[in-house]
Parts: C-alpha cells; structure tokens; sequence
C-alpha cells in the first residue's frame, strides 16, 4: 500500500498539513479529495458539499439537477485527485490559529510566538522576549569582545593601570603612602575584567584578575617607593648644590683624593680603627700624614683651581648617589611592607577575584 509524502503544501498551507476546505479539520491520513488550485476536502465533506449543491440547484430553477459523483478511488482511500464536484466560485482560505498574546497568526506546533513571546504550549504570557531586529553590527562586537579572553585581560589592565594612578597621584599630592588604596586597585583590575567578560565571566576571568592585580599592586608600590626616594634625593641633591666649602670640608675631600690616589698604587693605608674612607672627616679619621697633606695641597691651590676642584666633588657626590639609586629602590621596596600592607593586598586579590568573575553580593 502506497503512503503520500506530506511535502508539498497547497493554497497556502503548511507543509504536511491537510486542511479540508469545507470542516477545516485536517484530513492527512484520512480519504480525501484534492482540486486543481491545491485545497483539500475530506471524502464526507466533499459528498455532502456535492448533494447540498444537487439540492440548491432544484430548488432554484424548478428543475433536479443531478449531483455529481465523486471519482472512484484507486484503492488506497488517498487519491488527492481532482474533485469531480461542482466547488464554490471562492474557497474559504486557509486559517492559521492566532496568538492569544498578540492575534498574529502562527503554525501549527509553534511553541513560543515569536512576536510577543507568548508561551504557547503553556497557554500563558512568558518572560522571554524575540528581538524584533536583527542583530546590529555593535552586538556582534560586544558578542566577540565577552568570547575573547584577550580583550578581558585589557580591561582588567585598565582598570588596574587607572588604579594605579590614582594611588601615586595621592601619594604626590598628599606626601603620604596611603595603604588601603590598594584594596581600589585590585578592586578596579577585576571590575576591569568582569566589565568587558560579562555573561562570560567566571572562574578563569577570576584567576585573570587576580594575577592583573597582583601586577599592578606591585608596579603601584614600587612607583609609590620611587617617587618618596626620588623626592628625597632630590632634596639631598639640592644640599649639596649649596654646599659651601669650608677649609675642613675642602681639607676632608682633598684627603680622600689622596687615599685613593695612594690606594690605586698598591699602597696599604694604616686606618685607625673604626675608620674607612666611606666615613672619614676629620684628622684623626684618615690615616697619619695624610690629613697633613691635603691641608698643605688646599692652602697652596689657586681660587680657579678651587672653583674647579668643588664642582668636580659636587658632580660625583651626584654622580654616587644616582648610581645606587635603583639598588636604593628596591631595598626600600621590600623593607616597606608592613603587615597592614599586605591586608590590604589580601583584600585587593579577593576583591579582584569576585569582580573578574561575576560574582554579586547575591551568589
């Protein structure tokens, strides 16, 4: 036995529906009858139609007229062939069923409308929403920029480098290293994250945040150290610019040229105890006879000699100091953190990691 595949849709209906044209109830899988423009009649209807029509027609013009038959079937009880009855002028189209939420019309099996988003099935309004639209080219920068783990971690670097900011302009403003503003930093590297991760976010968003903010706690700390040393060297720098040389002071610069003179030549000095020419300033500080010596060398020198001689000293007093200054730093950087420093750099991590990944008060 033959069985029709419901592909083909006519006069306007859906593809495997049958709608007769006469009850309106689906006729697939039943006897039916097809006409040349597509619609279809169940077998009752169809015979009922054609004897309605015989009758109409005798009462009008006096005279029977005889009622068509409808063809034999082949068979199967599914002939879709033509109808052999005389059909209406015009067939009623075909009603698809209306949404209850907005009276637009949709298919048979439709779920959700997707109009208004009534739930069908449910028989009730629902919370989803179809967009309207189509999809914007912004939207589908937003989609690629949440799906790329790249673009998070820019954020959070942002966010972190603002931070950043923020704490070394109030230590320039205020003079003062102000430790809990290191909870903002990290708090503003993991909003950095999560800001640009969005629905995307979570543990691995979380983590990033965590090392962005590590990163900039620790460049904002350093930068922090820097600008308190910088300024202090600075007011040094500027003292000894000032300096005035006074015959002991110029006496005391004079021997220690001496001693590195007689050192470079392989001469051991007698330094008295406790003493060394890091720290040496006065007579009984330096070696014997070398005190003598340079006392005897700045009275003799000339005044350009001297001019000259103190703008040498000044430049590499200068000079030494700028050469240890990022050793100077980093020995200041680790020797600044206190207990409290790093509470607040716990409560920067933790921070960062519930931004960075999404997490609300409500989680």
């Amino acid at each position: 036995m033959s069985t029709p595949t419901p592909t083909t849709s006519g006069a306007g209906q859906p593809s495997g529906v049958k709608i007769c044209i006469h009850c309106k109830q689906d006729c697939a899988g039943k006897p039916r009858l097809k006409d040349a423009s597509g619609a279809y009649a169940c077998k009752a209807c169809a015979e009922a139609f054609a004897a309605k029509q015989a009758g109409g027609g005798a009462g009008a013009g006096g005279r029977a007229k005889a009622a068509p038959s409808a063809p034999a079937s082949t068979g199967s009880g599914f002939d879709d062939a033509p109808l052999s009855f005389d059909a209406p002028t015009e067939q009623p189209a075909f009603a698809l069923p209306k949404c209850p939420g907005c009276s637009l019309p949709f298919t048979p099996g439709t779920q959700i409308c997707m109009n208004c988003g009534y739930n069908i099935a449910k028989g009730r309004a629902s919370k989803t929403r179809v967009s309207k639209q189509l999809v914007t080219a912004g939207e589908v920068t937003s989609m690629l920029t949440t799906a790329n783990p790249l673009m998070w971690a820019i954020g959070g670097c942002a966010g972190g480098a603002i931070g950043a900011a923020i704490w070394i302009t109030i230590v320039v403003a205020t003079d003062r290293e102000i430790g809990w503003v290191a909870w903002g930093v990290g708090a503003l590297a993991g909003l950095g994250v999560g800001l640009v991760a969005r629905s995307r976010a979570g543990m691995f968003s979380g983590v990033m945040a965590v090392i962005i903010a590590i990163a900039a706690l620790g460049i904002a700390k350093y930068g922090v150290v820097s600008i308190v040393v910088d300024r202090a060297v600075a007011t040094e720098i500027k003292e000894i610019e000032g300096l005035v040389l006074t015959d002991e002071i110029a006496t005391s610069m004079v021997a220690d040229e001496l001693c590195a003179a007689e050192e470079s030549r392989g001469v051991k000095l007698a330094w008295p105890q406790g003493s060394s020419a890091d720290d040496a300033t006065t007579k009984e500080e330096y070696p014997p006879g070398i005190w003598d010596k340079a006392a005897a060398q700045w009275k003799a020198a000339t005044e350009p000699w001297r001019e000259e001689f103190k703008t040498a000293q000044i430049a590499k007093m200068k000079a030494d100091m700028n050469a240890g200054l990022s050793e100077f730093k980093s020995e200041v950087f680790k020797q600044t953190f206190s207990p409290f420093d790093l509470l607040w750099a716990a409560l920067a991590i933790a921070s960062a990691f519930k931004l960075g990944a999404g997490f609300s008060s409500d989680d």
